[in-house]
């Protein structure tokens, strides 16, 4: 109610504090629900970076609790919103980011200092202010000749897309007819080819080396 009526400062203190019990307590489905409410927050304050990765993080534990896989209206409205400001293929690369964090990591984010901020993420891929890690595959978007040829097949690309879309592999199986095996074994060799370890480096890369949908 808070929230609704615009009084931010109060429904972030009350959002807390449940988000807080639920994680405490192991309410899974509670937290999703925190999360999906402080998405909200983040969006009312203009700030649609955290309001897509809180809105990731918030539909992989859904899922992750045998919730249905669409997106509801509510993750919807707030991809619109980060699709407005952000660009379609920032918004899927940063709802993406959300889907890998851990449960516990989101909570941590969302009761967290970035929350305040406008930036995304220090340190995140696609952060102003990232630098490399040393990790393997973690600068390999930023390599000019990635740039100027891709490794990818046409089915690879068209995957990649979904990716960056937050679709896990059952998703991207029904979305193309093909098997999630399949799916998996496309995504296992995208991640080789480009020298990632995860999808979140998958869908950064997407948001440079894709056109926009």
């Amino acid at each position: 109610m808070a929230l609704a009526r615009g009084y931010l400062d109060l429904a972030r203190a009350r959002l807390a504090e449940s988000l807080r019990i639920s994680q405490a307590c192991g309410q899974r489905l509670g937290m999703a629900r925190g999360l999906e409410a402080f998405a909200a927050l983040a969006a009312a304050r203009q700030q649609p970076e955290q309001a897509a990765r809180l809105a990731g993080a918030a539909t992989q534990l859904r899922e992750s609790l045998g919730q249905a896989t669409s997106l509801g209206s509510r993750i919807e409205k707030l991809l619109e919103l980060a699709r407005g400001r952000l660009g379609a293929a920032a918004a899927a690369a940063l709802f993406a980011e959300g889907r890998e964090m851990t449960p516990d990591d989101a909570v941590g984010y969302a009761l967290g200092s970035h929350i305040e901020t406008a930036g995304g993420l220090p340190g995140a891929p696609g952060h102003p202010g990232a630098k490399d890690s040393g990790r393997p595959g973690e600068t390999a978007w930023a390599d000019p000749a990635r740039r100027s040829a891709s490794p990818l097949t046409v089915r690879e690309h068209e995957i990649v897309v979904l990716i960056a879309r937050g679709l896990s592999n059952r998703q991207i199986a029904a979305e193309l007819v093909i098997s999630p095996a399949t799916a998996a074994r496309h995504v296992a060799n995208i991640l080789s080819k480009l020298g990632f370890t995860s999808r979140t480096q998958i869908a950064s890369w997407a948001a440079r080396h894709e056109p926009p949908s």
